[in-house]
């Protein structure tokens, strides 16, 4: 950041400037401007569910309206999500659920359950995935330690 535009934040947060609201194109300024002037907005968030959506796992992280002000985000109630999509969306949890049990585990064979569930490599040859798994595996090494012990 440079010695300009630090001081012009430091301006703007004394008061001595002016913020300028215009849209960016980025949601981030729009969910920043409701939380600095304690207005409320209404947007899509990736929150826990805390039954919003009915027929998802609690806890699972979903994308959903919201309403975001200085108090916090609070998702709006949904219900179920209708047939195929409803299943389609728990399809998603599931792998991530797995995926998440196979990393903190360093559980290999979870890896690749979650893998031959993922609609983007699921459909690969199922001889292959051992070898996709142990590629991705070894990219990212670093910040899966308990695979590697």
């Amino acid at each position: 950041m440079g010695v300009n535009a630090l001081a012009r934040m430091r301006r703007i947060t004394t008061g001595a400037d002016q913020m300028n609201w215009s849209k960016s194109g980025e949601e981030m300024t729009e969910i920043m401007r409701a939380i600095l002037t304690r207005t409320r907005l209404t947007t899509i968030v990736n929150c826990p569910n805390r039954g919003q959506i009915t027929n998802l796992p609690q806890d699972a992280v979903v994308e959903t309206l919201g309403v975001v002000s200085h108090t916090g985000v609070k998702p709006e109630f949904v219900g179920a999500l209708p047939g195929c999509v409803g299943s389609l969306c728990r399809l998603h949890v599931d792998v991530h659920e797995l995926t998440v049990r196979a990393a903190l585990e360093g559980n290999r064979d979870l890896l690749l359950q979650a893998l031959s569930l993922d609609p983007l490599s699921g459909t690969a040859d199922f001889a292959e995935l051992g070898q996709l798994g142990d590629e991705l595996l070894d990219a990212n090494r670093a910040w899966l330690p308990r695979f590697f012990k």
